[in-house]
């Protein structure tokens, strides 16, 4: 989905930047929906990923492992 309202936001750029009242809207109608979207993925992705990777007796400790190794792989990369 944000690669939808990304794209949409990069293809009319032009016209809302250049147009009128109508244009503020659309792009904070775009951005908005943009910015719904965004955190969706890596949240999900971890606690669903971890759960059915570990057995229920260690999972909870097993997703806070994955989610400080992620932290930390992060503060790394950057």
């Amino acid at each position: 989905m944000d690669a939808i309202f990304g794209f949409a936001i990069g293809g009319a750029m032009e016209p809302l930047r250049t147009g009128g009242t109508g244009s503020f809207a659309a792009f904070a109608l775009l951005f908005g929906l943009f910015q719904t979207f965004l955190p969706v993925v890596p949240g999900t992705c971890n606690f669903s990923v971890s759960s059915g990777s570990f057995p229920k007796s260690i999972r909870g400790h097993a997703l806070g492992f994955s989610a400080a190794v992620g932290k930390a792989g992060a503060a790394v990369g950057i």
